[in-house]
């Protein structure tokens, strides 16, 4: 786990920033949506005061030695470099994620490692998470993190607190999903939490809660949890996946964001 605190001065009450989770890119996966990326990145990039955190499975990471290794999910860029002899796959999903997301690495928070990232490192002893993160040069948020993002403006501070995790749930209903997110707030006492993993982008009706100031005066807060999308399509034409081969009903690609004002205010967008 690691812990961080983000300091963003800005000068007027009413800024807005906008915070992206961008997770499940499965980047090198016959299934993934680059163009849907690369539209996410120039929104990214073209926002003076957007923010972003990577949520794992950045790429597909699925070498031939694999069991999962199947030749025709491979994305139609790897399969074109069959014939120059692309014998490292893996480094040339890095290769492809690094361009794709440099334009934006000085926006960055961090990036989580998520399970393709970890059966990589426990199967064949390659850290392709470290090397992603230090040829970006972001931060290497390891499996979670908690991050406090501390919006000051002159003398007045006013923070967010924001929970990460990859994800462990991807339950088939979209109300399972939305318990567990629930849940997760019984123990991580943040505002915003985000994990990724279930492929679906899910924005969890709001909890509230009440407590005393430090003048004794009734205050509410109001807490949101998500779960951030993928830019994994479900069924591809000409092309077979782990969703369709499992049967997964189809979702949309995408990421969600968070928009958040000077107020205190959050709204999830997908």
């Amino acid at each position: 786990m690691e812990c961080m605190t983000r300091r963003i001065r800005h000068t007027s009450r009413t800024d807005v920033f906008t915070l992206w989770f961008l997770g499940d890119l499965h980047i090198g996966s016959a299934a993934c949506d680059e163009d849907a990326i690369r539209r996410t990145v120039r929104a990214i990039a073209d926002d003076p005061n957007a923010l972003w955190i990577g949520l794992g499975d950045m790429a597909e990471y699925i070498p031939r030695s694999d069991w999962r290794f199947r030749q025709s999910r491979l994305a139609p860029w790897l399969r074109g470099l069959e014939a120059d002899y692309c014998d490292d796959i893996v480094a040339a999903q890095i290769e492809r994620l690094v361009a794709v997301l440099s334009p934006i690495a000085d926006k960055s928070l961090g990036a989580l490692t998520g399970n393709h990232e970890d059966k990589m490192l426990a199967r064949f002893e390659r850290d392709v998470h470290g090397e992603m993160c230090r040829r970006l040069q972001i931060a290497n948020l390891s499996d979670e993190a908690m991050i406090r993002l501390a919006f000051t403006r002159y003398s007045h501070v006013h923070t967010v607190d924001v929970y990460v995790h990859h994800g462990w749930f991807a339950s088939r209903k979209s109300g399972a999903k939305v318990n567990n997110l629930h849940d997760m707030f019984l123990t991580w006492d943040v505002d915003i939490i985000a994990v990724g993993h279930g492929h679906e982008r899910v924005v969890a009706p709001a909890v509230w809660s009440f407590a005393l100031d430090k003048a004794g005066n009734l205050v509410s807060r109001r807490r949101i949890a998500l779960m951030t999308g993928s830019f994994l399509r479900a069924h591809v034409e000409g092309a077979t996946s782990y969703a369709s081969a499992k049967g997964y009903r189809a979702t949309d690609v995408g990421a969600v964001s968070v928009v958040i004002r000077s107020d205190g205010s959050l709204t999830a967008t997908v």
